[in-house]
């Protein structure tokens, strides 16, 4: 499978999202609504994530340093746009999910998860969005 940087850059933030956001989630599922010991999570996961993405990003440089260079290409740019137009379809889609929490009793932190399941939702479809353009050729 012969893949570009900007593809093989995609793939890596995916992974990150899905391993990283699959054990935040499960985590904060188990743990009672206690303020201090979910946002010391968070925070703590916000370090860890940025830290995971750069890690990612800079091993996917140094593999081919001279694609990574490279600019944008028109091609890219194109699939950047159609997957962000997507990723703001998804992303409103769970923001009205996310408000409408209030009216069913939820308690505030479970309102801010549910805006963070938003946006990480959201960022994945735009990655796997991205992916299939990348693929499909367009």
């Amino acid at each position: 499978m012969n893949t570009s940087f900007r593809e093989k850059s995609v793939w890596a933030s995916l992974v990150a999202l899905l391993v990283f956001f699959a054990y935040y989630f499960n985590r904060v599922r188990s743990i009672p609504l206690e303020k201090a010991e979910i946002l010391t999570l968070f925070a703590g996961s916000v370090v860890v994530l940025v830290v995971l993405q750069i890690a990612l990003q800079v091993a996917v440089s140094l593999v081919n340093p001279k694609d990574a260079a490279q600019p944008w290409d028109e091609r890219e740019r194109l699939i950047k746009a159609k997957a962000g137009e997507v990723f703001g379809v998804v992303l409103a889609i769970g923001a009205l999910f996310s408000a409408s929490t209030a009216f069913f009793g939820a308690h505030p932190l479970q309102m801010a998860n549910a805006i963070l399941l938003s946006l990480v939702g959201a960022q994945i479809v735009e990655c796997v969005v991205q992916l299939y353009y990348y693929r499909r050729g367009i």
